[in-house]
């Protein structure tokens, strides 16, 4: 292949996929799936990342790392969290409810059991109806009972 040629191929392969990359930015094409299921928490973001992390304090078997946050101070920041219980692992984002100020919208991005390999980022995944019920159990009740609920 000859000088000439290559350069004119290399610069095709780049502008394909530069091309590729522009559509895939614009279209809005996301690997991100719905939550599982959305609770709502009396309280803010900060009160219950606040309750979560002393109720991990007090239960060695539970585990709260916040992982990212995303938003803006226009729209409000929402946090992603990981909060684990043993073996099981919940995603979490967690955002002030737009009824208001002082409730939370807590989304269960995916439920997995490590152990047992069930679970994971849909409803119809098996295992994660009963693993949402322990994270009823285990995470939710005792923080609306610390809160007086």
């Amino acid at each position: 292949m000859s000088s000439g040629k290559s350069i004119v191929f290399s610069f095709v392969i780049c502008s394909i996929i530069f091309i590729g990359i522009f559509i895939y930015f614009v279209s809005s094409i996301s690997s991100t799936y719905p939550p599982i299921k959305e609770y709502g928490y009396t309280g803010t973001k900060t009160q219950f990342i606040i309750s979560i992390r002393e109720y991990a304090d007090t239960d060695p078997k539970l585990t709260f790392k916040i992982t990212d946050t995303t938003g803006n101070v226009n729209n409000d920041f929402a946090i992603y969290a990981i909060v684990e219980i043993g073996n099981i692992e919940y995603k979490l984002r967690c955002e002030d409810s737009q009824s208001g100020k002082k409730k939370t919208t807590i989304k269960v991005i995916s439920a997995y059991d490590v152990d047992n390999k069930v679970g994971g980022y849909t409803k119809d995944a098996q295992g994660v109806d009963a693993l949402l019920k322990r994270f009823e159990l285990e995470i939710l009740t005792p923080l609306n009972s610390d809160l007086g609920h």
